[in-house]
């Protein structure tokens, strides 16, 4: 029988069955969880006592963490740094809201990004998303419109924070419910607050 949306079951060695909350989004972080349960198993930590940790464990800083909530949108924080993060944590949300809204916004600012050097992988790591909106820092050394017109979803490029902060604020209302994954390893301008008060103030 299958378990309720947002419940998870899981199987230790002792072949009991656990029913886990699900407060987390990325895979990765889905793959801490089940090692940190192996491990509780093994060690001898009971069933009430790993429910109780699952439960209350909100996931690592800048591994798709909420940030903030405003007229049915959330803003997360990701510390995307190579295009296999991107696809790992987009691919988790989308695993989990399989009918909301996904939009990435990636700063492409790592070194090797910044380079251009993974410029090929960037096209199709959004996969997962509905859309995607590229910012173009000043480091960075190439032209992103390359990966906007090999995107394998609806995508943009940005220059200009403040723009780019407006358009995303003012994208029209979602059917269901909005996630906006801001991605960079650097601090983006303090947009994950900024975009959060224009989504206020937008209501």
């Amino acid at each position: 029988r299958g378990s309720p949306p947002g419940r998870r079951r899981g199987r230790g060695p002792r072949r009991s069955a656990l029913q886990m909350s699900q407060g987390l989004v990325g895979a990765h972080q889905a793959w801490r969880r089940h090692v940190g349960d192996a491990a509780a198993e093994l060690f001898g930590g009971s069933h009430q006592q790993i429910r109780q940790a699952v439960s209350s464990f909100r996931g690592g800083k800048r591994r798709a963490e909420l940030r903030g909530e405003a007229r049915g949108v959330r803003v997360y924080d990701d510390f995307a740094h190579h295009p296999t993060a991107i696809r790992t944590t987009l691919q988790g949300l989308r695993n989990r809201f399989a009918n909301d809204e996904i939009v990435a916004v990636i700063e492409p600012r790592s070194h090797t990004m910044s380079l251009g050097t993974l410029r090929d992988e960037l096209s199709t790591c959004c996969a997962a998303a509905d859309s995607v909106y590229w910012f173009r820092g000043e480091n960075i050394k190439w032209d992103l419109t390359e990966v906007v017109h090999a995107s394998v979803v609806r995508a943009t490029m940005d220059d200009d924070l403040n723009h780019l902060i407006r358009t995303l604020a003012m994208l029209p209302a979602p059917k269901h419910r909005r996630h906006i994954v801001i991605m960079s390893n650097g601090g983006f301008g303090g947009i994950h607050r900024k975009l959060v008060e224009a989504l206020h103030s937008a209501a």
